[in-house]
């Protein structure tokens, strides 16, 4: 019970890459906005691969699982105390007093022009991303068949495979997508980024081996990385005035 609590508090305080993305898109220049923006999400991509590694390892290091976690409140203090001292940001004193209405905040929000499509967007990507690992785990033991390995490699280190292949061409990718964002409108870049997400999505109900669908992740999250930077800069653009980090903050809270 204390355990389930303890996690439930950390995904409470957990509000890092939202504030990260409203802290870059409230002080980033509009030009250099997609190359910024970019930036932050290839931080998150290769923190959400390099991280598991980093925890498998520690675990054979220390002598209790008590003090892996002891190591990562370590290290989220560290993150806190980098932003407090490499961090700047130029502060403008609110036009009114600032009241919390979460409800009342999210109606506003929602009441902006295709900005439910933009939320939506978000949770789509999010899910097709992030969301199936267990279900690319299933269709991997599908394609496997009966036999125990592929190619010299197992089951887990095909599933490990997919998802550092998805993670790992996304944060390579998110550069180029953030420099097209600061040339082309981010409409058609989101467009583009859809369109190509979707063909690399459409073969995968086809595919024969584990390889292929390694190849297959790759390639989305090479092609579609995109989509994520551009729809966080369209909510910002059609953001009420004075509360993009809350619409920021609502579409996050779908990643």
């Amino acid at each position: 019970l204390w355990f389930m609590l303890a996690v439930y508090w950390i995904g409470v305080f957990n509000g890092f890459v939202a504030a990260a993305l409203a802290l870059v898109a409230a002080n980033t220049p509009t030009p250099r906005m997609g190359r910024a923006l970019a930036t932050v999400q290839s931080g998150a991509h290769l923190g959400s691969t390099l991280g598991p590694v980093l925890g498998a390892v520690l675990v054979t290091l220390l002598a209790t699982y008590q003090r892996l976690f002891f190591v990562c409140g370590a290290f989220g203090l560290l993150g806190g105390l980098l932003v407090l001292a490499l961090v700047r940001e130029e502060v403008a004193p609110p036009i009114e007093p600032f009241r919390l209405h979460l409800l009342r905040d999210l109606a506003r929000c929602l009441r902006m022009p295709n900005m439910p499509v933009l939320y939506l967007l978000n949770f789509i990507f999010s899910t097709v991303f992030f969301g199936n690992i267990s279900v690319i785990a299933i269709y991997l033991l599908e394609l496997m068949g009966p036999r125990t390995t592929y190619l010299g490699f197992s089951l887990q280190a095909w599933v490990g495979a997919v998802n550092v292949a998805l993670t790992v061409t996304s944060a390579a990718a998110l550069p180029l997508w953030g420099r097209a964002l600061d040339r082309f409108r981010p409409g058609w870049v989101l467009a583009l980024g859809l369109l190509l997400a979707l063909l690399c999505a459409l073969p995968v109900p086809w595919l024969r081996n584990p390889l292929q669908l390694t190849i297959a992740r790759a390639a989305l999250g090479l092609l579609g990385a995109g989509i994520m930077p551009a729809v966080v800069r369209l909510i910002k653009e059609r953001a009420p005035s004075g509360m993009d980090a809350r619409a920021l903050a609502f579409g996050t809270s779908l990643y």
